[in-house]
């Protein structure tokens, strides 16, 4: 997506790594379908939605027709791979299938596969609760080279993805390299559990500057994983300050941040995003390259950045009033 965002002043510099992720604890289940013995999965490219065969058997993914890259693969609202090597899709044709899904998507995630319930858990940094421990065992090296050793009732069996798939709930822990498996004979299905986890989102308070993560980022100001043009969620005009604890002008600008949030209560919302731990919003969508950065997204229209000089309270005062509130 091209995103026309206006730059008005250079701050100070800084060098980011756009490949890292925030480190909130998440555990989402997301909803399957069987169709030819394989499993579906709903994914977004680029913001547009696709379906994907799931088979973590495979090293690679594939894509179209042509090995090549892929741009901005979303899986839920979790996972988030901004680029990935595919190669051409060449499965037999299912009519609506996009590609194939391999391990190469799930390198730094947990996936828990509950064919027969239909539906699949994404989580990290651990396993889902639900998943004892008692039938474990160290992942094979390597990719999932199609076969898995689980640890049944104290033995230990070793089949193809397919097979165990097909009679029990099985957990890739590719983080660790290790493999939980539950027979459907003796699993308890749990209860949905929900996509983000109540301590991880900040309350958009009136007055107050809150902290915006990842997960609120998409909920509350722009899901970029599902839309791939600009779609403003909000419910009023949003300043975004984007900062970190070893940039000093950040630190002297916060106060003038906080008495803004106060004198422009009920009118203006305000977030702050640290770079260092929010880099798949600085880094991967917003292109931060530079600190401290005002973000200004009004109702309507795209966001527009402003690197502040000093405190300049009386300047982002006025740009407030004049892009948000078009006075």
């Amino acid at each position: 997506m091209m995103r026309r965002i206006i730059l008005l002043v250079a701050g100070v510099v800084f060098a980011m790594n756009a490949a890292g992720q925030g480190s909130s604890r998440f555990e989402e289940v997301i909803d399957i379908d069987i169709r030819d013995g394989r499993i579906i999965l709903p994914v977004t490219v680029g913001g547009v939605p696709h379906e994907f065969i799931l088979d973590p058997s495979r090293a690679s993914s594939m894509f179209g027709q042509q090995a090549g890259t892929l741009e901005r693969l979303g899986v839920g609202e979790n996972l988030f791979v901004q680029s990935l090597a595919v190669a051409a899709f060449d499965e037999p044709e299912l009519p609506g299938i996009s590609g194939v899904l391999g391990a190469d998507v799930f390198r730094r995630h947990i996936l828990t596969i509950d064919r027969e319930g239909r539906t699949i858990t994404l989580s990290s940094p651990f396993k889902p609760d639900y998943m004892s421990l008692r039938n474990r065992a160290t992942m094979l090296s390597g990719a999932t080279a199609g076969r898995q050793t689980v640890s049944i009732g104290g033995q230990t069996v070793t089949a193809s993805l397919d097979s165990l798939l097909r009679v029990g709930v099985l957990t890739l822990d590719f983080t660790r390299a290790q493999t939980f498996f539950e027979p459907y004979a003796t699993f308890a299905r749990p209860e949905r559990v929900a996509a983000e986890q109540p301590g991880n989102k900040p309350v958009a308070e009136d007055g107050k500057v809150v902290h915006l993560d990842r997960e609120a980022f998409l909920r509350d100001v722009f899901n970029f994983r599902r839309y791939s043009e600009w779609k403003f969620q909000g419910d009023m005009p949003v300043v975004i300050d984007f900062w970190a604890t070893w940039c000093g002008p950040c630190l002297r600008l916060s106060p003038v941040i906080t008495e803004l949030a106060e004198e422009y209560k009920g009118r203006v919302r305000f977030y702050k995003v640290n770079v260092d731990e929010e880099k798949e919003i600085a880094a991967g969508f917003f292109n931060v390259t530079a600190i401290p950065l005002l973000v200004f997204i009004p109702m309507e229209g795209e966001p527009v950045r402003y690197m502040p000089v000093g405190t300049a309270k009386e300047d982002i005062r006025e740009k407030i009033e004049t892009l948000l509130l078009g006075r």
